[in-house]
């Protein structure tokens, strides 16, 4: 999708998207009016700020899953935000803050966060000690196998890429026995 075919457009208050493969820095910007943003679907990475100067933005919410995120910002320069939820799994995430955004404390998340960069911004789950940590392996693996079926399989790239990811994760997480049982 090229975002930049939104610029200008002022009185567009609700964005809404199914399936995206890339939502890359200050993509969705400078739109006056602009209310909430919606992803339904799978997400395979968001650039950190990717919500730049939106006066009106109050909520930004992803339905479905988030492979990976940059940051450190989820947004910036919207002073009316006050939500972001990930509502599906979030494997890797860099964000830990939204400059400019008084009322956004930290991210409401309603799926598992695998790791998170700041844990206090955007709650991650512990694996330590889970005892089911081979369900969340197959559960990782069978969202991954999906997106890579979608629209954007290509851009998702291989479940090895992956793998690799995760293992750096939980590695700067802590957790040294699960990231090694990745790159086996």
């Amino acid at each position: 999708f090229d975002f930049t075919s939104l610029h200008g457009c002022d009185s567009l208050r609700v964005l809404m998207f199914n399936n995206i493969g890339y939502i890359g820095y200050h993509r969705i910007s400078n739109m006056k009016s602009l209310e909430t943003v919606e992803v339904r679907g799978v997400v395979a990475h968001i650039d950190g700020w990717f919500c730049y100067r939106l006066p009106s933005l109050r909520r930004v919410l992803f339905r479905g899953d988030v492979l990976t995120t940059g940051g450190p910002g989820v947004a910036q320069d919207c002073p009316l935000l006050e939500k972001v939820e990930f509502g599906g799994m979030v494997l890797l995430s860099g964000l830990s803050d939204a400059p400019g955004c008084p009322l956004l404390k930290k991210c409401d998340t309603k799926g598992s966060v695998v790791y998170s960069n700041n844990r206090d911004f955007l709650p991650s789950m512990s694996l330590r000690g889970d005892g089911d940590g081979e369900a969340l392996n197959r559960k990782i693996v069978e969202r991954v196998e999906q997106a890579n079926k979608g629209p954007f399989g290509k851009f998702v790239g291989t479940l090895d890429d992956l793998a690799y990811n995760l293992a750096c994760g939980f590695s700067m997480a802590g957790d040294t026995a699960i990231a090694l049982r990745y790159l086996a």
